[in-house]
């Protein structure tokens, strides 16, 4: 049973107040308006109503608005579906309603004590506050619920059972679980071995039914038929493809052909022993050497301007200077003069100007030809397209050979049935392939190299863990019944483990003693003494708790539910690391089932 939401009308302090519970662990603060544990007392009155032994918190929860508004709900969920359920703790009216889709179904209210049974397994409300219900002031084990007098009435028909129990350290005990364990775990080893054994065999079986269909398959496991119908249509695409380029090719080539012609006819066009790199070379020089002279005969004339502008007196005495640079203008001017006569002897009577513009075109026309003439614009780089075209027209005629081969093996079946069954006898292929991989990583992951050796270690395993396992429950032997006593083994193991968590291993084992009609308890304590709780735990019923929550995990195991378990703000009386290894247990061994604890605001 699974609480999913509660909502309560008027309990307490508690007033129109609701709320919706998480699947597995919930934590809810105690709210500002309460003064006492209201939430899990309003589930346990919805669950079991107020009995003759709580007549007195029915009057103690009386909301102060009145009796009217002292009701509550909440909803359920069960293996039989979801449930609403409703009380009015004044009127002492229960309702139940089965949450069908979008409707609501008005039941018995006898269905709760039957819900109560298939979900928790009992309907007495002593037994559900003994395992379900965990309050501060309310640890203590009440020793008139039924289901600590059936297990006193246990104990007294098994009276060698605390001295077995003694007996049998913790680790014993340790030990023969995981000797049950690893049974259970070789027998599951064996149970796999079983199936990856069969499993290969029957995709074995599977794929024998398709052999003759086993030519028509590649050694990758491929479909030929549908595998040379594509590699077909991609070579004759491919062929096509070179075909084009070719005659694009063959186009270029032309068009190149004819630029180059005309190239090598403008080349032919200048004069070869003009046009050289030399002469180019040398008239730069001289034009060069001409500037410089230019320039030289410019500062001259701005020099002799100069004189010009002077006064006559004053040129009177500067004609020797005058005389002087104009010796100078005429020698520039004749250096001039023989530069230009060289240039148009070197030239032809053409001008330098013109001559470097013609060499540049002439260097360029040169340019154009080598990069047309150059022999990678006439290949590819897939290779020679004339050869590559050869060898798809090779593969196109040995494709369609091997089809027309493979479509005579069809014989009178028809080409889609034909492919349908070859695509099974791949599927089959796949799929044992995988179980064979399977069983070689299992047989890898268990140590053997065949599945009958792996078997045989397995028996082997199996055979010396009955063996151990039979030497531990001789133990039981001073004991009546086995069966019992190994039930009664396995729940005081889970009160130790309880009980270590709650004292930080402190105490490791918890040891039942009846006096009269009293379940009491012993201790080992960490130096492997015997004592009694009171003694090492004087105020706090750490013994009683572990013993409850034992009781709980054995009582949900032999349900048909999930554990639930309402806890108070107990938790504030452990130490962080008891409460941390506490809860990590309550994970570890309620994990199918609902944990609700209420923890005080502030506190970690």
């Amino acid at each position: 049973m699974r609480i999913k939401k509660l909502m309560v009308k008027g309990f307490g302090n508690l007033r129109d107040w609701e709320y919706a519970f998480r699947p597995f662990w919930t934590e809810l603060p105690f709210l500002e308006e309460e003064r006492e544990e209201t939430v899990n007392e309003v589930i346990m009155a919805l669950l079991f109503g107020f009995p003759p032994p709580h007549w007195s918190k029915k009057e103690r929860f009386t909301p102060r608005q009145g009796e009217d508004d002292y009701r509550a709900a909440m909803v359920v969920e069960t293996a039989d579906g979801q449930f609403l359920l409703g009380r009015h703790f004044a009127q002492e009216t229960f309702e139940i309603f089965k949450l069908e889709e979008r409707s609501l179904l008005s039941m018995s209210p006898m269905v709760l004590m039957d819900l109560l049974f298939k979900e928790i397994g009992l309907i007495n409300p002593l037994d559900f506050q003994v395992i379900a219900f965990f309050q501060k002031d309310y640890l203590r084990l009440d020793q008139n619920a039924p289901l600590v007098r059936e297990h006193v009435r246990k104990l007294r028909s098994n009276e060698g059972f605390p001295e077995l129990l003694i007996r049998s350290a913790p680790e014993k005990g340790d030990h023969r679980r995981k000797l049950e364990e690893e049974l259970a775990a070789i027998d599951q080893l064996l149970a796999q071995l079983n199936y990856y054994q069969a499993e290969v065999a029957r995709l074995r079986a599977e794929e024998a039914k398709y052999r003759d269909y086993e030519k028509f398959l590649s050694p990758e496991g491929e479909d030929l038929l549908a595998l040379t119908a594509r590699e077909y249509t991609a070579v004759a695409l491919e062929k096509s493809f070179y075909e084009e380029k070719l005659r694009e090719d063959l186009e270029t080539r032309a068009i190149l052909e004819k630029a180059v012609a005309s190239l090598r006819q403008k080349i032919a066009a200048f004069d070869p022993l003009l046009y050289t790199d030399e002469i180019e070379e040398k008239v730069g020089r001289l034009l060069k050497r001409r500037a410089e002279l230019s320039e030289c005969l410019q500062r001259e004339e701005e020099a002799l301007a100069q004189l010009d502008r002077k006064g006559y007196w004053l040129r009177i005495g500067s004609k020797e200077k005058e005389a002087e640079i104009k010796q100078r203008m005429g020698i520039l001017l004749e250096a001039l003069a023989q530069l230009r006569e060289e240039l148009r002897f070197l030239l032809k009577n053409k001008k330098p100007e013109e001559f470097l513009q013609e060499k540049k075109l002439l260097d360029q026309y040169r340019d154009d030809l080598a990069r047309l003439e150059r022999p990678p614009l006439f290949k590819r780089k897939n290779g020679d397209p004339q050869v590559e075209l050869a060898r798809l027209r090779q593969k196109e005629e040995e494709l369609r050979r091997q089809r027309e081969r493979l479509l005579a093996l069809t014989g009178a079946e028809d080409l889609e049935t034909v492919q349908s069954k070859v695509k099974r006898l791949a599927e089959w292929k796949v799929r044992r392939k995988q179980a064979e991989e399977a069983l070689a990583s299992f047989l890898t992951k268990v140590g053997g190299v065949t599945p009958d050796e792996t078997r045989r270690l397995l028996l082997a395993k199996r055979e010396n863990s009955a063996a151990q396992l039979k030497a531990e429950e001789n133990l039981v032997l001073a004991v009546r019944d086995k069966e019992e006593t190994s039930a009664l083994l396995s729940m005081y193991a889970t009160a130790g483990r309880f009980l270590s968590a709650l004292t930080e291993g402190e105490c490791q084992q918890l040891i039942p003693h009846v006096e009269g009609d009293v379940l009491q308890f012993m201790v080992r304590t960490a130096q492997d003494r015997y004592t009694t709780a009171e003694a090492v735990f004087p105020q706090r019923p750490w013994a009683d708790l572990a013993f409850r929550l034992a009781l709980a995990k054995t009582v949900w195991r032999t349900g048909k539910g999930q554990p639930l378990l309402l806890f108070g703000d107990f938790f504030s009386w452990l130490s962080p690391g008891a409460e941390q290894g506490l809860r990590a247990l309550l994970a570890e061994e309620f994990a199918g089932g609902q944990i609700i604890v209420r923890i005080k605001k502030g506190y970690n």
